[in-house]
């Protein structure tokens, strides 16, 4: 299938006539991926940045508000919609069904509130209004490069050219500042005719406080328009004290505003779209309606501009509704679905308030916040754009692994006045912050290292422990799953097996990002707990998982499962690392020696030669067992390892051999003719339509497909659905293992098939979907930028590492470190070896740094400088890297260059 400004996969070289059902795989998902050579090249070639026009700007939805804030979307024609602001959950009614259905049916573009952005143009005596959006300007193009979204507008009848950036406020690190309820709306207007051009830029915003009510308030919705330090806002306000939901006010402000700037707090809204030579200052600076009429407030701001002249003017939208009140739940088919769409599981709910009420009590304070901090803010926001832009890397790629990190600012994620993040799997859909969903999440971690230390110390060590060592997977929402069939273990806790080990994985992955042992010595008594518990789940004489395992396919399994155990050894691997960091000797010998029996026994009993399987348990007929399956998790414990630099847990040769039968058996350019013809396995949603390619959650190549008790979910799909299914967490997990060990090219092909099929000319490009939109599990992208680089990173041993898999010749990429954010850059020429690390924001500690080595070749000499300053080193050289060791802690501070040159023989 073709689609604009983007290389596709070429027509697969067999026939999709099937003429009857099979249960055969091998006719149906071909060895031979034929794979187009322009398509393949396009993988790795730096290429254009994506610029969407016509009508793929009608799926786009860029998330625009802070993180944790609601949900605002960005179209493709510069018009907000959506406004999922005002519920604490529920969400807007588009939303009620979380079982993803807007993979095949994209959300059209649509808003509960009546707001938009025009010019009043002034030629020959009359007036033009033009709205900046589809309906005004007829040529339209949009980029996105989160948090920033950039639209142009141009018309061969208008004498002036727009260009709109967009965006809230986003710093790597710092989750408050990029939590603020405010997007700004910044249009730089030019004057592309040869005459001077008088016009106006004019915003408008109904009061929607209280948008919900079923009933008549006795109250009234208030507009003002307040003019002060140069900022002209319109203030929209409401007297009811207590409303079912949108308690609360909402502001639009005109920025650094000049003397023309003026505004009307009472609007008729079609005299506003007809708008003529009458003055918006005559309007009423002042107005109330009953809370059920609509109410709109204008601000504008006159321009003159001469030929070729420029101005920017800047609008800031902001919102405060940060109470819980209690909302209805949409999606309530049944009795038992309500628990899909409810937060009310949180002890004291609608106590709680956002987490932006403890910086602000209300609108004007947040525009008064951004107003007097803005060169900050912006300054920053633009600083961490231009950081992960400027790389070497490409731009589809650039795009993919980082886009899925504005899920924090939609629906799925909440943060609490207290410091609390909790979220959903995908907007209002499967509560508690899920651990085996959010296990493959990457993202958060390194951008906003604090939100996932919150998780674990509040959340999963927190209300979520128990003493007996055992993680309700959901904390509070736990109960949800209390049929979950794990026998006395239910007594103890509703936990999940691979829930619990990626916990205690990403306890060591928050720990690597902070400048200290702090957060690792509080949390290891409990953490040495949940991993002595997951001991008792293992088999003592195979040291590998065998008991139970209810996991993120939402049944419980028997047996000996490669996915789940390989996650055992890698935690088994952490736990070892954490408690030798904590002088823990005994506990670290314990692991090792686990861990030693655990990795013999994994391939010796569950390796085929080609892969790894499912060794069922006799005793529990009933379950689901894949047996012979190809499942796209089974090595997944090894790509966590590798991710955090970790010892192996998996050989490298028969990890990769597990890898390579994932890309022969599991991926294909087209998942139509397996998901039409393979009988033996039913129903899935669809996640990859016919004619678009995908991974499959698990095959059966070698046509012994597996034996199962469904286990009906209340939905449409039951877990064996699940496995027809191309989900993208589970593919990008593959696909980042992938390029880790090696097999780089299989591993972007995979990313950049998804990245396809969420172009905007088939659905919005910012809406991954799973159960729910903006899944969390999309997250995984991230990891695919991690291992590309070749990163890792250390924080209290004060330790980084770049191997770079791709053109490591000249390579550049941002990077994020646990007080700061810049750029490595890593050059070769002839002998000589250049690298550069350049601080963008806050600082970074080094005692050691690991650099790829040139060819093999030895070293005749090392030259450190901060700053132009030779620092004291020595070096180790590896097979293939070479350690620099400081004499002493460097501290690289904001827009600090440390460079290392190598000479080589």
């Amino acid at each position: 299938m073709s689609q604009p400004d983007t290389i596709n996969l070429s027509t697969p070289s067999f026939d999709y006539n099937i003429s009857q059902k099979s249960n055969t795989h091998k006719s149906l998902i071909p060895l031979d991926k034929c794979l187009s050579e322009e398509w393949q090249i396009s993988l790795t070639s730096k290429g254009d940045k994506q610029v969407y026009s016509g009508d793929e700007l009608d799926t786009i939805g860029m998330p625009i508000g802070g993180i944790c804030t609601g949900q605002v979307y960005l179209g493709g024609d510069g018009k907000l919609w959506h406004w999922d602001i005002f519920k604490d959950y529920g969400g807007a009614e588009e939303h009620a069904d979380p079982r993803g259905p807007h993979y095949a049916t994209p959300l059209k573009q649509q808003s509960p509130i009546e707001q938009g952005f025009a010019l009043k143009l002034h030629e020959n005596n009359e007036t033009k209004f033009i709205a900046l959006d589809k309906t005004g300007f007829t040529d339209i193009t949009f980029n996105g490069r989160y948090p920033i979204g950039y639209v142009n507008y141009s018309d061969q009848n208008f004498p002036v050219t727009v260009a709109l950036k967009a965006y809230s406020p986003f710093i790597p690190l710092d989750a408050g500042n990029s939590g603020l309820p405010i997007t700004l709306m910044e249009y730089t207007i030019k004057n592309s005719s040869d005459s001077d051009v008088s016009l106006s830029i004019l915003g408008w915003l109904e009061n929607k406080i209280c948008p919900y009510d079923n009933e008549k308030n006795t109250g009234f919705r208030k507009n003002e328009i307040i003019k002060s330090d140069d900022n002209l806002v319109l203030n929209c306000n409401t007297s009811v004290e207590k409303c079912v939901a949108g308690t609360g006010s909402m502001s639009l402000c005109l920025l650094d505003s000049d003397n023309d700037a003026v505004g009307g707090a009472n609007v008729d809204l079609d005299r506003l779209v007809h708008y003529s030579n009458e003055d918006l200052s005559a309007i009423n600076a002042d107005y109330t309606t009953e809370s059920e009429h609509q109410l709109i407030g204008a601000i504008q701001n006159e321009l003159n501009l001469k030929p070729g002249e420029t101005k920017t003017i800047k609008f800031a939208i902001s919102w405060f509704f940060p109470e819980y009140t209690g909302g209805d739940v949409l999606f309530s088919a049944t009795p038992d679905e309500n628990f899909y769409s409810t937060m009310e599981f949180i002890p004291e709910l609608k106590q709680k308030r956002r987490f932006y009420a403890s910086m602000f009590k209300s609108s004007q304070e947040v525009v008064n916040y951004v107003a007097k901090h803005y060169q900050t803010l912006s300054g920053n926001t633009n600083a961490w754009v231009d950081t992960w832009y400027d790389s070497t890397l490409p731009e589809w790629l650039l795009d993919r692994t980082f886009l899925n990190i504005s899920t924090l600012a939609t629906g799925t994620c909440h943060r609490f006045e207290d410091g609390r993040f909790w979220a959903w799997e995908g907007v209002d859909s499967c509560p508690g912050t899920c651990q085996h969903v959010w296990n493959y999440a990457q993202a958060v971690a390194r951008l906003f290292p604090e939100l996932e230390r919150n998780l674990r110390e509040v959340t999963d060590y927190g209300v979520a422990y128990t003493e007996g060592g055992a993680l309700n997977f959901r904390a509070e929402a736990s109960i949800w799953g209390l049929d979950l069939n794990l026998d006395d273990i239910a007594l103890q806790a509703i936990f999940a097996t691979d829930g619990q080990l990626g916990t205690i994985l990403r306890v060591y992955r928050e720990h690597t990002m902070t400048a200290n042992n702090n957060f690792l010595i509080k949390l290891w008594p409990k953490v040495k707990k949940s991993l002595q518990f997951m001991m008792t789940q293992a088999d003592e004489n195979s040291g590998l998982i065998n008991t139970p395992q209810y996991n993120t396919l939402d049944v419980t399994w028997h047996g000996k499962i490669p996915w789940i155990s390989s996650l055992y050894l890698a935690a088994l691997a952490a736990g070892k690392q954490m408690a030798c960091e904590v002088e823990d000797k005994p506990f670290a010998s314990l692991c090792d020696i686990k861990l030693t029996k655990g990795k013999k026994s994994f391939v010796d009993e569950l390796y085929n030669g080609e892969y790894f399987i499912h060794k069922a348990d006799k005793n529990h007929p009933e379950s689901m067992q894949l047996t012979e399956g190809s499942y796209i998790d089974q090595v997944f414990g090894q790509g966590y390892a590798m991710q955090l630099g970790l010892e192996r847990v998996i050989p490298k040769k028969e990890s990769c051999s597990a890898l390579n039968a994932l890309w022969k058996y599991n991926f294909t350019c087209d998942v139509g003719p397996y998901r039409d013809n393979f009988t033996d396995v039913a129903g899935g949603r669809w996640y990859a339509m016919a004619g678009e390619g995908g991974m499959f959650m698990c095959t059966w190549p070698k046509d012994d497909c597996y034996k199962k008790e469904p286990v009906l979910l209340g939905l449409d799909v039951t877990s064996e659905g699940y496995l027809n299914e191309c989900m993208t967490g589970f593919e990008y997990q593959a696909a980042s293992h992938m390029v880790a060990e090696g097999l780089v090219e299989k591993g972007l092909a995979i990313a950049r098939t998804i990245h396809d099929r969420y172009h905007a000319s088939k659905r919005n490009p910012w809406n991954e979907v799973e159960c729910g939109d903006h899944y969390s599990r999309a997250m995984a992208s991230y990891g695919v930028f991690i291992n590309i680089c070749g990163y890792q990173y250390h924080g209290p041993k004060g330790e980084l590492s770049f191997h770079p898999k791709l053109t490591p010749e000249n390579f550049k990429s941002a990077f994020t470190v646990a007080q700061g954010w810049g750029s490595y850059t890593q050059t070769f020429a002839e002998n000589s070896q250049k690298v550069d690390i350049k601080l963008a924001y806050g600082k970074l500690c080094l005692n050691k740094l690991s650099i790829s080595r040139f060819d093999g070749k030895n070293v005749t000499s090392t030259i450190v400088k901060l700053d132009n300053q030779e620092i004291a080193s020595s070096i180790i050289e590896h097979n293939d890297c070479i350690d620099i060791l400081f004499e002493a802690v460097v501290t690289i501070a904001t827009d600090q260059d440390l460079t290392v040159e190598v000479n080589y023989e």
